[in-house]
Parts: structure tokens; C-alpha cells; sequence
């Protein structure tokens, strides 16, 4: 199965499953990229990851999301416009911390070594959709109570299946917000907004093959799901962000937004290094974009340059191909936006 987000009549996101049509599923060996630490020793163990870090030493190609400006996109598509598509990208991506292991995870995956455990793992996502669910609301805190709220709010997010595995997984993750900077988005130029956090409460979609699955969070706080839906609905009503491309060589782009060892958000951009095809709705991309333990889920964005149009894609960050001394990375499934989250409208 692949996921294809839609616009609605409304204008927000909805989530559509159409089924992969491949004939033979195709493994792709790798080794995912979820940071793992001692819960009780969080903050810091993912500072010491950073700091030790043996694939990206000194992370020269990561660049704090709130410094990301023009002039770090490539220059055949260094285009305002494109720039603002990756902020809107980088308001949607999260940090998740994944406090338990499911033991339904298979024998060989991600680790099964620690099915059962509260070992934590850190990984990143990105909102999807946004929508009122009119009570009574049905988490945890509301069903232990005579009176539930009468007013909720459901966050779609998607991430790579190994982050987060089943619901049993779900329910046990910290999803925050806007953690933009060390101060959570507070002073020092990272922006006005505030890390807010939140519990997941299942995973309502997922696809083992090809690295991908959709959580749903339920939340009561207005503020932070009418913040969401906007950026969510901008997106979903702004035109591709790249343009037609004249030149004779067509150049790709790969941008990459993640939580690098649980660390603040942080942008790397790249290129593509390859196309994996495993069915007629499920693409997955090779790239050399920098990534590191804590990026598996965070969304990737591809730009590939046409003369009729450029094609853009977007799907999670899934795993690190061979060795480091082979920087290659690939994503789960991804989506075309051009046909999808960014149809161009008429007038625009």
C-alpha cells in the first residue's frame, strides 16, 4: 500500500490508500537511522551523540532550520518561493520519542533486539492533515473521566514504519512540535514559536515494504492544531514551488528536514544518487543528502528538473545504503506533490 494526500472540498489534508501494484516485493538492505538513548539520561546522551558523531563529524552540511536562507538552495532553483516551501516543510517536521519496543516486530528488523523494552528511540516525521473530531473525545485523559471534552483535534503524521511500528509503539511516543532551537524555538533568531508536545494514540496506516506509516495524535490544544492546519492547508494550495528548467543538463535537488540525534531541527540539502521503483504508486529515491541517527522519518523533498515542468516528491527519510564511506541514503514511499499536496490552481 502507498499513501497519496489529496485536497478535500475544505481545503484541508485527507490521507487516500490505494493499493501498490507491484508483482514481487523488492528488499532494499540498509541500516535505519533512529538515535537511541537512555531515557533517563535523554538530553544528555543525544548532545554527546551529536558531538561524537562518527558519519557527520562537526555536521558542516546541517544547518539549523530557522538560519535556512536563500542562498543555501542550489542556484538553478534558488527561487523565493522555493524557500518558503521548505520553512513550510520545516514547520511541519516533529520529533518523535519512542519510549517502548513493540514485540510484534519481525525477527531481522529494526530493533527486534529490544522487543519488549522501554529502551527509547528517536526518530522525526511530519503533519499531514489536521482535522476537528467533534466529542466526546476518546484519549486516555477524557475516557478516565465523567466528563470528556466535547472538542478534539486529530494530527495526521507520517514517518517511517520502523520509528514507529504499531499502535502499542504509538501510544508510548512523545511527539513535539516546533523544536526549532536549543531554547524550543524561543530566543536567538529561532522564531516565536514554542516546542509543544504531544502523545500519539495509534497508527492508523502503514507499509512495512516500503518504510511508511501514518500516526494519528489527539489533541485538545486549539492554538497548536489551528497553527498546524494552517501551514498544512498553505501547502496544500500553493503551486509547485520549483519552475520549468531551460538548461541542457537537468539538475536534481534533495532537501532533508530532521531531528539529527533528537537534536533541534536542523536542514541538509543534497542530491539524488538514484531511483528505487517498487510499484506504480510507490517510489523511493537514493540521494547524498547528509543524514544522521534521529532522521529516519523526517520528510525529504525532491525537485528533479524537466523542460516541460519540474517533478517534485515528497516521503520520509528512511535509511543509510552500504557503509559511510558510500554516503547514500534512501527514502521510504514517496509522493508526487505536483499531482497531489501542490495542485497549481488556475490564476496562479
Amino acid at each position: 500500500m502507498c499513501h497519496l494526500p489529496v485536497g478535500n472540498s475544505s481545503g484541508c489534508l485527507k490521507i487516500a490508500r490505494v493499493p501498490s501494484k507491484r508483482a514481487d516485493p523488492v528488499p532494499i538492505q540498509g541500516r535505519h537511522e533512529c538515535e537511541v538513548v537512555d531515557p533517563s539520561n535523554e538530553a544528555e546522551e543525544s548532545v554527546a551523540a551529536w558531538e561524537d558523531c562518527q558519519k557527520n563529524h562537526g555536521h558542516a552540511q546541517f544547518i539549523p532550520a530557522w538560519k535556512f536562507r536563500l542562498g543555501h538552495l542550489p542556484e538553478w532553483c534558488r527561487k523565493t518561493r522555493v524557500l518558503r516551501f521548505v520553512r513550510t516543510v520545516c514547520a511541519i517536521t516533529v520529533r518523535l520519542r519512542v519510549h517502548y519496543t513493540s514485540p510484534a516486530r519481525p525477527d531481522g528488523y529494526a530493533f527486534s533486539g529490544h522487543r519488549g523494552s522501554d529502551k527509547l528511540h528517536l526518530g522525526s516525521g511530519y503533519v499531514g492533515a489536521v482535522l476537528n473530531a467533534p466529542g466526546p473525545c476518546t484519549c486516555d485523559s477524557c475516557r478516565e473521566t465523567d466528563a470528556p471534552r466535547r472538542q478534539c483535534y486529530h494530527i495526521y503524521l507520517s514517518t517511517a514504519c520502523h520509528v514507529i511500528f504499531s499502535t502499542e509503539e504509538a501510544r508510548a511516543t512523545r511527539v513535539d512540535f516546533f523544536y526549532d532551537s536549543a531554547d524550543s524555538g524561543g530566543g536567538g533568531g529561532g522564531g516565536a514559536a514554542k516546542m509543544k508536545s504531544v502523545w500519539a494514540a495509534d497508527v492508523v496506516a502503514r507499509d512495512q515494504q516500503d518504510d511508511w506509516c501514518m500516526v494519528r495524535c489527539v489533541s485538545h490544544d486549539h492554538i497548536l492544531a489551528n497553527e498546524l492546519r494552517d501551514v498544512v492547508e498553505d501547502m496544500a494550495h500553493k503551486p509547485t514551488p520549483t519552475t520549468n528548467y531551460h538548461g541542457r543538463n537537468m539538475p536534481t535537488m534533495c532537501v532533508v528536514v530532521s531531528h539529527p540525534h533528537g537534536m533541534p531541527k536542523q536542514v541538509t540539502v543534497g542530491n539524488l544518487a538514484g531511483q528505487a521503483t517498487l510499484g506504480t504508486y510507490s517510489t523511493r529515491f537514493k540521494y547524498n543528502t547528509a543524514t544522521c541517527p534521529g532522521s529516519s522519518g523526517g520528510p525529504v523533498f525532491v525537485a528533479i528538473a524537466k523542460k516541460s515542468g519540474c517533478a517534485e516528491w515528497m516521503g520520509p527519510h528512511s535509511q543509510k545504503l552500504h557503509d559511510f564511506s558510500t554516503p547514500v541514503n534512501l527514502s521510504g514511499s514517496c509522493v508526487r506533490l505536483s499531482d497531489h499536496i501542490c495542485p497549481k490552481r488556475k490564476g496562479r
